[in-house]
């Protein structure tokens, strides 16, 4: 269990990457707690865990340039009204046997229902000119999925990283290798599409990139779909555990590989100076597949509200995914609140709450919690806004691995809830 240099002091519990990100809306100050668990995917089998991958602070971009391929988003948004799948890596000819054209297709399927299913054609290398103007593609065993060998230009908005729109001054025009099936002329890729994809960027509607640094501030009509970095045919309502990656001509091992996903649940407890703890739910909301490597990883988010940035160093957070019903190795109280010196708190009370609850923690004080987080709870609607009361507080431990419930209940977020209690809804 180790401590990164976050705003405020995150713990992992257990083989998870953890971290934090602030904002404010509205006037309040809010934190935003990040978990990412990673997963070896397993052909015709359950994914299983491995060491995580840390998580991503800043986009990260093949040679450090933003317009080379996005290798990496962020995983600090402070929310996503849906969930997304992203997938980085190369389209592998069967057998390593060189072929012109092939098709790829990255499924993501729960039950019965495909949430994603998504198919592209990828053609070798070809240019075109005025005596070649339909050339034959050159033979590949691997050929990038990225929005450079997508179609695209520098003067088409929808993707000026592609090519195929612009001929270069002797007149040879590169064709696109990532295409729609049929062909067709569109931009496509399974990967992140970067902030300053006119897609994205066109959804600030004239704030500057630098608000949404630091301490994001973010305004009252604000588009939150910015943060999706995804396109819009890989979103779905929430990761939740027990769903399948197909992957078909996208790994280097195998012509087409199935995985499925354990049963998932995402906790965070929120350590106070008075020795209390609170708990809150996160949700799955990001899943990253690195094909080549045939490795996943799934991003939980929640959130709650800081009365200030000096509240902070009065808190300890702690971070836990616990997969397959195993629990999770959380940290006694005393050897956190040991860790450091804690800043000087109100020595009567101190308030704890998410955007709809209030709590005072007086010890004459009784806390009547909501249901605890092991018991299931309703689904948020998509499309609910983050100051809606989505992650409310709990202030009753979560059970060990065989006494958790069925995947869905313990992936499932809490509805709007009211403790008892006087006193601002924030940490103070």
């Amino acid at each position: 269990m180790t401590a990164a240099r976050w705003p405020l002091d995150v713990l992992r519990a257990g083989p998870v990457a953890a971290g934090a990100t602030l904002w404010r809306s509205r006037g309040q100050l809010h934190a935003t707690l990040v978990a990412k668990a990673t997963f070896a995917m397993v052909a015709g089998g359950e994914a299983r865990r491995i060491e995580p991958m840390e998580v991503i602070r800043s986009e990260v971009y093949a040679r450090g340039h933003p317009m080379k391929p996005l290798l990496a988003a962020s995983d600090l948004a402070p929310w996503l009204e849906r969930a997304e799948v992203v997938l980085t890596g190369h389209a592998w000819a069967p057998g390593g046997v060189p072929v012109r054209r092939m098709p790829v297709r990255l499924a993501i399927v729960r039950g019965a229902a495909a949430l994603v299913d998504k198919r592209l054609e990828v053609i070798g290398d070809r240019a075109a000119s005025a005596a070649s103007p339909d050339p034959e593609p050159e033979p590949f065993v691997k050929m990038p999925i990225e929005y450079q060998r997508a179609w695209g230009g520098v003067d088409e908005p929808e993707n000026p990283f592609g090519v195929g729109a612009l001929a270069d001054p002797d007149g040879k025009l590169s064709l696109p290798n990532v295409l729609p099936p049929g062909g067709r002329r569109a931009p496509v890729g399974l990967g992140p599409i970067p902030p300053i994809a006119p897609t994205r960027a066109r959804l600030l509607r004239g704030i500057a990139r630098s608000e949404l640094e630091g301490i994001a501030s973010i305004p009252e009509d604000f588009d939150w779909s910015y943060f999706q970095s995804a396109p819009l045919d890989q979103r779905f309502d929430r990761v939740l555990g027990g769903e399948q990656i197909v992957l078909e001509g996208l790994s280097p091992q195998r012509p087409a590989l199935a995985t499925r996903l354990p049963a998932l649940r995402a906790l965070a407890t929120i350590y106070l100076p008075n020795g209390a703890q609170r708990w809150l739910s996160l949700s799955g909301d990001t899943l990253i597949v690195h094909a080549d490597a045939e490795r996943c990883a799934v991003v939980f988010r929640g959130s709650f509200q800081v009365a200030s940035e000096e509240a902070l160093s009065a808190l300890r957070v702690a971070v836990g995914v616990e997969v397959g019903g195993e629990p999770v190795p959380w940290p006694d109280v005393a050897e956190v609140l040991a860790r450091a010196p804690l800043a000087e708190a109100s020595p009567e009370t101190v308030k704890l709450t998410d955007w709809s609850t209030t709590v005072t923690l007086d010890d004459e004080d009784f806390v009547e919690a909501p249901e605890s987080v092991a018991a299931g709870r309703a689904h948020p609607l998509e499309g609910t806004h983050p100051l809606a009361g989505t992650f409310p507080l709990d202030d009753t431990l979560p059970p060990t691995g065989s006494e958790a419930r069925s995947r869905e209940a313990r992936a499932a977020l809490p509805p709007p809830a009211r403790l008892r209690g006087e006193g601002n809804d924030a940490v103070h």
